[in-house]
């Protein structure tokens, strides 16, 4: 039995869920698949599913116009009761498409949505500093990424609009990261991209970020510190290219 779940427009992303599922375990199986939208038989598999245990899972495929296909094989012997599964299309604003999401707000919030994000997944925020004299700052509030299959990954992009990025992070795994990610204040801006591949995803994540003014030592004449004690630090993540930086220290 085959069934196919084609978007009614390009840009809406097809979700599925089960709400009674029971297959004969290891001998009938219901597989998830997608289907590109250029109307190839290349078939990618999401998910291969039998049991009696309902899925917990949220099923899709990605907002670019791909179908879903749902099969159920069953051999010559015992038959279960099978299956329920609810479907909806959904659309809304995505960094998953195209260029992705361009942020200029002096503070915001970075998040894959409700539910999880998509298999197969390419999605980008960029943001950019309101004055070339901020730093931005960005910290995670929740975090939920396939361990080693799906990835958040932070740069730094140059002012000059160069397409040289500058890896700062490279996030996986279900464990919020500590740190404050942050560029430099020179103008440059901050990417995020979240790739993720073709089977199991998981809740994503939420990020919230902030613009900064703040001395620096890599612009003018450095930083001047004159307090008993201190730490001098180049912050999370790498210096950066062609960078020239003063700390002074008076007694």
């Amino acid at each position: 039995c085959t069934w196919v779940i084609v978007p009614s427009e390009g840009g809406l992303s097809i979700h599925l869920q089960f709400t009674a599922f029971d297959m004969m375990a290891g001998f009938d199986y219901v597989q998830i698949f997608s289907r590109p939208a250029n109307g190839s038989d290349d078939l990618q598999l999401i998910a291969n599913l039998t049991g009696s245990t309902i899925p917990a899972a949220i099923f899709s495929v990605n907002q670019r116009g791909d179908s879903m296909v749902v099969k159920l094989t069953s051999d010559e012997s015992v038959t279960k009761a099978g299956f329920v599964a609810n479907y909806k299309m959904v659309a809304s604003p995505s960094p998953c498409l195209g260029e992705g999401v361009t942020l200029n707000a002096e503070s915001g919030e970075l998040t894959t949505g409700l539910g999880s994000y998509f298999n197969n997944d390419y999605c980008t925020w960029v943001i950019v500093p309101s004055e070339g004299g901020l730093s931005i700052h960005l910290q995670f509030t929740a975090f939920d990424m396939m361990a080693g299959f799906d990835y958040v990954q932070i740069f730094s992009r140059p002012a000059n609009g160069s397409d040289d990025l500058q890896l700062i992070a490279n996030l996986t795994g279900s464990t919020i990261p500590a740190a404050i990610f942050s560029v430099n204040q020179r103008g440059d801006s901050m990417v995020v991209k979240l790739t993720s591949d073709e089977s199991v995803t998981k809740a994503g994540f939420v990020a919230n970020y902030k613009m900064v003014a703040s001395p620096s030592p890599c612009l003018g004449e450095g930083v001047t510190l004159n307090a008993e004690s201190g730490e001098l630090t180049t912050g999370l993540g790498s210096y950066f290219n062609n960078d020239y930086c003063t700390w002074v220290i008076v007694p």
